[in-house]
């Protein structure tokens, strides 16, 4: 497959408990039909690329990752949400948006989607 100009909208997540406060369990969710089309079942690690960030995130998938809970979680998402200049926590129902790139197997790119006015 190749993987050019395959692109796609995901939403910031944040699991039920997560708070500002310890900054864990915040993501980025796929759901599962980007899952299916972009992960190879048995993959157990992705690699993110964050704009922004010069270090790309090792991120560990979770078991769940692979039923009902299509996200990449990993504990600097909070921090690189909060460096876009992004409200956390969102509210109820409105996640920011990101557009996701895929540039090879299990590399993507993440970046924040700006308006048309550059806001």
């Amino acid at each position: 497959m190749n993987a050019d100009n395959d692109t796609a909208l995901v939403s910031a997540y944040r699991k039920s408990k997560a708070t500002v406060v310890t900054q864990k369990g915040f993501g980025l969710k796929l759901g599962s039909p980007l899952r299916d089309r972009w992960v190879t079942p048995g993959v157990q690690h992705v690699r993110l690329e964050l704009e922004g960030i010069s270090r790309p995130l090792e991120v560990s998938l979770l078991k769940g990752f692979w039923n009902e809970c299509a996200e990449f979680m990993h504990e600097d998402i909070y921090e690189w949400i909060a460096s876009q200049g992004l409200a956390i926590p969102w509210p109820s129902g409105k996640p920011h948006h990101f557009e996701m790139a895929r540039i090879s197997g299990t590399e993507f790119r993440v970046r924040r989607l700006r308006s048309p006015a550059g806001g």
